[in-house]
């Protein structure tokens, strides 16, 4: 038998048993891949590709030393552009089953190979070349990716369901999102044939779309809820969750029945949901915020079973993992009973230890893109069954839940543990606040707002226990009363620790300078204050402080920082009394000018309350105390219990603020015609 004719059995042969799915036996294989790789030279590419294609279909990896020698041919053969669109396709493709990554001189043969067939390529051909590439970790160039959209531009209509899915799944994988009318037309496409797409197609089509934040219209939604709960009953976890995360990601909200019955499914599904697939629909949940799903609503009963259901898996949580579930329980108000919360601290202390002893910013600066690209991957819901697990090199997801310290998960665990006033073992205490200090200098203006409001709810918590301590009497305190006066004296002892609250002011204060408005407004404050001396020593006139209008800030964009977190801070430097230094105290009250116009009355009482426990008075720029009070008297207000302590606590701030002489005549006749004038119209004495 001539080579090529030898070459050709052994290639048929094989691709026969995959398309059977006959499984040949040790003996076997032994013997073919010894026969095959003397004749590997001698194959055509067709054959080349087609007999790893069908290994891989069986699920069969052959010897090392013959995918050396495959590779070696392989390449050779794309180089001299022998290749067609299936032969490129079915080789990366089966390089991808099996676990292969080659070396990059390899990957650049492929990717010229794949550019130069692009042109007359299939649909399924396209599909799976932009697939392949995602699942191997390699992002095209601008020029082939370029020409594979406008390759699948053309050939869209004869897309099936699967490869649209697979393509937009593919884009979002490499975080390449298309033009606009490119977009428009994947999502008519994926419409049109809606009724074809089964339970892992609606999966990955939903993450995709989430992925790349292509927000489909109405019609387009209410399609894909119909088709998914045509499905219903196929899903398995990792699908149900990504689907859900997926319409939370992307703003929708769905009818509450709808959302019930995918709920029901996960309950009834063998094994239940694994440890990321629950944490995924937890933070769905979460960001709908359901009233139907808390205690006293129709489906109340569903989300206990979840939460009985994941008991079991806190310990073989990661801590990202834990400190969503732990935030999705605040955000929920599904309070923790006291076994579940016995078994997260368990799970939760010793991962919160295992980061603080990594090396600082090692694993998780290392690993922070992706970590980010793998957090919402279908393939890390269960493991390596599906997606994604091929992104990054071995082991580096593993070693990023296990040593990853990232200010996301240090601030979900204190928001969440001061938001559900649940008491902190003395030593998890401690080591949430080493966490809190090493990534405090990484931390958004957000995360720093969250974890000082955490704190400052501990603190509170560590009071009230501190004293049912003391009712409790020395001699009658039981077990759990001294655990909780201790864990009370950990946290009165060392919430206001400067360790903590430096770098805290350091990096709030980073961030205003950072932010344009308020660094501009901070400018001009200096340069009133600059006024102000010239008028103390004799010259010029002091002029008032600029606040924006409300026509002026609809017309700006919407400033980065956010009112509210404006706000909180302040009360969090007052709440625990400390002494702020000199620049963020100026750059804070530069930041409330700018956000003035957002602020609530709770706000506005807040920061004048902060203001007076600060002893601010004497660095108040000219004029924003009365420009305060005027925004005061506009906010519209409901007579409620909230607004009257509002405004109760603005009078006690204007109070002493006056007692402090900061508050010059005029501003008093603002303040009491604003009162009178609430009082007069709210009925409040």
């Amino acid at each position: 038998m001539l080579p090529c004719q030898a070459a050709r059995g052994l290639h048929q042969l094989l691709w026969s048993m995959a398309k059977l799915q006959w499984m040949p036996e040790q003996h076997f294989l032994e013997l073919f891949w010894a026969a095959s790789a003397a004749q590997l030279p001698h194959m055509t590419p067709h054959a080349t590709s087609g007999i790893l294609w069908a290994a891989a279909s069986l699920e069969v990896t052959p010897p090392a030393p013959w995918l050396q020698a495959w590779l070696a041919t392989m390449q050779q053969q794309l180089l001299q552009r022998r290749c067609n669109d299936q032969d490129v396709s079915n080789a990366l493709w089966a390089l991808v089953k099996l676990g292969v990554r080659p070396d990059d001189a390899w990957l650049a043969a492929a990717m010229d190979g794949s550019g130069a067939v692009l042109d007359g390529a299939g649909s399924q051909e396209l599909s799976l070349l932009l697939w392949s590439w995602a699942k191997l970790g390699v992002r095209p160039q601008q020029a082939w990716m370029q020409g594979w959209l406008q390759a699948m531009g053309q050939r869209m209509g004869s897309y099936c369901a699967p490869a649209l899915a697979s393509s937009a799944y593919a884009l979002a994988l490499l975080r390449f999102r298309p033009p606009r009318a490119w977009c428009e037309q994947l999502v008519g496409e994926s419409q049109r044939q809606m009724a074809a797409f089964g339970a892992q197609e609606l999966a990955c089509l939903a993450w995709a779309l989430a992925v790349l934040r292509l927000r489909p219209d109405r019609a387009w939604l209410e399609d894909f809820q119909s088709q998914a709960l045509s499905e219903s009953g196929s899903f398995n976890g990792q699908e149900l969750s990504l689907i859900c995360w997926a319409l939370a990601r992307l703003g929708h909200r769905p009818p509450v029945a709808w959302l019930a019955a995918l709920l029901h499914d996960g309950l009834e599904l063998q094994g239940g949901l694994a440890g990321q697939s629950l944490v995924l629909l937890v933070q769905a949940l979460a960001r709908w915020d359901l009233p139907q799903l808390k205690e006293g609503g129709k489906y109340r009963v569903l989300l206990p079973r979840y939460w009985a259901a994941s008991q079991q898996l806190l310990p073989r949580c990661s801590l990202y993992q834990l400190s969503v579930l732990w935030w999705a329980r605040a955000r929920l108000g599904c309070m923790p009973g006291s076994a579940w919360g016995e078994a997260f601290w368990a799970a939760a202390t010793p991962a919160l230890a295992a980061a603080l002893h990594a090396a600082p910013g090692g694993v998780y600066g290392a690993t922070r893109a992706a970590a980010e690209l793998n957090m919402h991957s279908p393939q890390l819901v269960v493991g390596a069954a599906e997606q994604h697990a091929q992104l990054a090199p071995s082991g580096v997801r593993a070693a990023r839940d296990a040593l990853s310290l990232s200010p996301a998960i240090v601030g979900r665990l204190i928001w969440a543990t001061g938001k559900m006033s649940r008491h902190v073992p003395a030593a998890t205490f401690g080591l949430m606040l080493q966490a809190a200090q090493r990534v405090v200098p990484q931390c958004s203006f957000e995360g720093l707002t969250a974890m000082g409001l955490g704190l400052a709810r501990m603190r509170r918590v560590a009071a009230a226990a501190a004293a049912a301590a003391a009712a409790a009497g020395r001699h009658a305190a039981a077990t759990s009363v001294q655990g909780q006066q201790q864990g009370a004296g950990c946290v009165a002892s060392t919430c206001q620790q400067a360790e903590l609250w430096g770098p805290w002011f350091a990096r709030s204060l980073q961030l205003l300078q950072q932010d344009p408005k308020a660094a501009a407004q901070l400018r001009l404050h200096q340069q009133h204050s600059q006024d102000r001396g010239d008028v103390h020593s004799g010259g010029g006139t002091a002029s008032t402080v600029h606040l924006q209008g409300a026509a002026e800030q609809q017309q700006q964009q919407r400033a980065s920082i956010h009112s509210a977190d404006i706000s909180l801070q302040l009360y969090i430097a007052a709440h625990f009394q400390l002494a702020p230094p000199a620049a963020w105290s100026r750059a804070m009250l530069a930041a409330t000018s700018v956000t003035l116009q957002g602020m609530s009355l709770e706000q506005l009482s807040w920061v004048v309350w902060a203001v007076a426990r600060l002893r601010l008075g004497p660095q108040l720029p000219p004029g924003w105390l009365a420009a305060v009070l005027v925004r005061i008297s506009h906010v519209p207000v409901r007579p409620s219990g909230a607004a009257a302590a509002a405004m109760s606590r603005l009078g006690k701030s204007m109070w002493r603020l006056s007692c402090a002489e900061c508050v010059q005549p005029q501003e008093r006749q603002l303040w009491l015609l604003t009162a009178r004038r609430w009082s007069t119209a709210h009925g409040m004495v």
